[in-house]
């Protein structure tokens, strides 16, 4: 199996949080559930091989992806096929910069799975042909960052206070003061979350219940033990019933099965696969 990681270039570190290419995963499973951690994809197929979305439920195909995608963020996780021996690049892209990447609202994709050539026209055509006929994973990394610095927008004020707060929210570790951090972005609090919303696809709201289940998620890779009345406490919830309710509806199961599939990440496949990247906590779990 191949799969490597790329740090993308300084001026484009406020932009992206990473980008991976892999080739020839062979998982013992078929499908996965991705999970909410606020960030945007784009997802770039190399083999013309079709991949899914399923329906979380009875888990029958409601979706087709073919060639390249892009998933806004999501507030629900996704139940995808493991990509058994396919080959594809992803794009991680920060929640700040999704309306700078694809130059409209963000809320146009956020709870969506698209084809990127509707947002992108032929130019994404054309990088994945490049990306096709590129000989490394390297030169790869390297098109995608080339393509999109063509893409991007100039930041606006408007983007930057708003990417300012989006910061301090992630780095919130309990209850959200939404007024003030409202009155401090210079917005009254309907211009903030609509403005929050046309740069990331979500409320504040919405952003910083995934941003505080990821960070429980985190509790739980780090630690052997634990107290949920606690952990609901020191995350700012009402009470362990509110976050219980809370981590299902993120995860669809609830924290202490979460916990019960916890594995080495080292030893792959696993229950629950985990990359630690740049402090966002990306986590699949496998669907036997």
């Amino acid at each position: 199996m191949i799969f490597v990681e790329h740090k993308v270039a300084d001026d484009l570190s406020d932009l992206v949080q990473g980008m991976i290419y892999y080739k020839g995963y062979r998982p013992d499973h078929d499908k996965e559930k991705l999970l909410p951690d606020g960030t945007a994809n784009l997802v770039i197929e190399l083999q013309n091989q079709p991949q899914y979305i399923f329906d979380n439920q009875s888990l029958e195909p409601i979706q087709t992806c073919d060639q390249a995608w892009f998933s806004g963020l999501q507030t629900n996780y996704l139940t995808i096929p493991s990509g058994f021996d396919a080959e594809m690049l992803v794009l991680t892209i920060k929640p700040t910069a999704v309306s700078r990447v694809i130059n409209q609202s963000a809320s146009q994709v956020a709870n969506r799975v698209l084809p990127a050539v509707d947002l992108f026209g032929d130019d994404i055509t054309e990088l994945r042909k490049q990306l096709m006929i590129s000989d490394s994973a390297s030169e790869k990394f390297k098109r995608v960052e080339t393509w999109l610095r063509s893409q991007i927008q100039p930041v606006t004020i408007q983007q930057q206070t708003i990417a300012n707060c989006v910061e301090k929210i992630a780095d919130s570790q309990d209850k959200l003061n939404l007024a003030k951090l409202a009155e401090q972005s210079g917005f009254s609090q309907r211009q903030f979350i609509q403005l929050c919303k046309s740069t990331m696809g979500l409320t504040p709201k919405q952003y910083h219940r995934i941003v505080r289940f990821n960070q429980i998620l985190t509790m739980i890779h780090q630690q052997q033990t634990f107290d949920w009345a606690a952990v609901a406490h020191d995350c700012g919830y009402f009470d362990q019933a509110h976050f219980i309710r809370d981590f299902q509806g993120f995860a669809g199961v609830n924290p202490s099965q979460y916990a019960g599939f916890e594995t080495d990440w080292k030893n792959m496949p696993l229950c629950v696969e985990k990359l630690a990247n740049n402090g966002v906590l990306n986590c699949i779990f496998r669907l036997d």
